[in-house]
C-alpha cells in the first residue's frame, strides 16, 4: 500500500514513518488515530483502542518531484553518491516513455544537457532528482500533463492529457559543466574531483603545478607533462588571477 492513501488506520502511516527496514514492533493506537466512534465491525468496536504487531519488510521510497502529486519518482536501483546533476550538467540516459501499451518515445545512451532542450523538458526536471547510475520509474499524471500541456502536445502530440503516462529511465553517467563567466565563453568541464577546499584563488601567491594539453576539434594539438613527467610549475601571483 502506499503510505498516506488512507489504505490502513492513519496511526500505521505515522508508525510506519519512523521505522526502518526489517523493524518489529510492538504498537498502541488510540481509537483518533485508528477506528474512531465508527470502529470496524464486527471485529472492532467503537473507541476502541488497538494495539499491532508490525513488521516492516521493505518500502520503495517515492519522491514527489512537482510537489504536488503530479510527478512521482520511485527508485529501482539506488544510484551512486551523493551529488545530482545541476542546471550545467551534461547527462547520458536511457529512457521509454509509454501511455497505456504505447510506446510514446525512446532513446538509448542519449546524451544531453539539463535544461538545454526544451524537447526534454520532462527528462531535465526527474534527472535533476537522480544520483549517477540510478534507475527510476515516473508516474505524469493528468494534472502535470495538463499544466504543461502545450509542451507536450508540441513535442509527443499522440499523447493524451487525461491518462498517466510512465516514464522509466537510467542515468548512466553525469559530468559537471562550470560556466566560469557565465558568457558560456569559458566552459570547464570535471572529469576527476580534487581534494580539500581550497582553490588557487584562495591563495594568492602560490606555486601552480599542472599537466596540461591542447586539443582543437577533438585533436591534440599541443601538451605540457613536464619533464619526466613531472608537473610543470607555474609561480602566480593576484596580477596573474582575473577578476570574477
Amino acid at each position: 500500500f502506499t503510505i498516506g492513501n488512507h489504505e490502513v488506520a492513519s496511526g500505521i502511516d505515522l508508525v510506519l514513518c519512523t521505522m526502518r527496514r526489517s523493524e518489529v514492533s510492538k504498537v498502541k493506537i488510540h481509537p483518533q488515530y485508528a477506528y474512531g466512534k465508527k470502529g470496524k465491525p464486527p471485529l472492532i468496536g467503537p473507541e476502541t483502542m488497538i494495539y499491532f504487531d508490525i513488521e516492516l519488510v521493505d518500502f520503495t521510497p517515492v519522491l514527489d518531484i512537482h510537489n504536488d502529486k503530479s510527478l512521482l519518482k520511485k527508485i529501482i536501483h539506488k544510484g551512486m553518491g551523493f551529488d545530482r546533476p545541476s542546471l550545467q550538467s551534461e547527462c547520458k540516459i536511457t529512457y521509454k516513455l509509454h501511455q497505456d501499451e504505447t510506446l510514446v518515445a525512446e532513446e538509448q545512451d542519449f546524451t544531453f544537457k539539463i535544461n538545454k532542450d526544451k524537447k526534454h523538458f520532462l527528462l531535465s526536471k526527474v534527472i535533476k532528482s537522480m544520483k549517477n547510475k540510478e534507475v527510476a520509474q515516473c508516474r505524469i499524471l493528468p494534472a502535470f500533463l495538463t499544466q504543461y500541456g502545450d509542451e507536450f502536445k508540441k513535442h509527443y502530440p499522440e499523447i493524451h492529457l487525461d491518462k498517466e503516462v510512465i516514464l522509466n529511465v537510467t542515468l548512466q553517467s553525469m559530468e559537471k559543466l562550470e560556466d566560469i563567466y557565465g558568457d558560456e565563453l569559458y566552459i570547464r568541464r570535471q572529469i576527476q574531483k580534487g581534494e580539500g577546499s581550497d582553490t588557487p584563488s584562495n591563495n594568492v601567491n602560490c606555486n601552480i603545478a599542472l599537466r596540461y594539453s591542447i586539443s582543437v576539434d577533438g585533436q591534440q594539438i599541443f601538451s605540457n607533462l613536464g619533464e619526466d613527467k613531472d608537473p610543470w610549475i607555474q609561480i602566480i601571483d593576484e596580477d596573474f588571477i582575473p577578476s570574477v
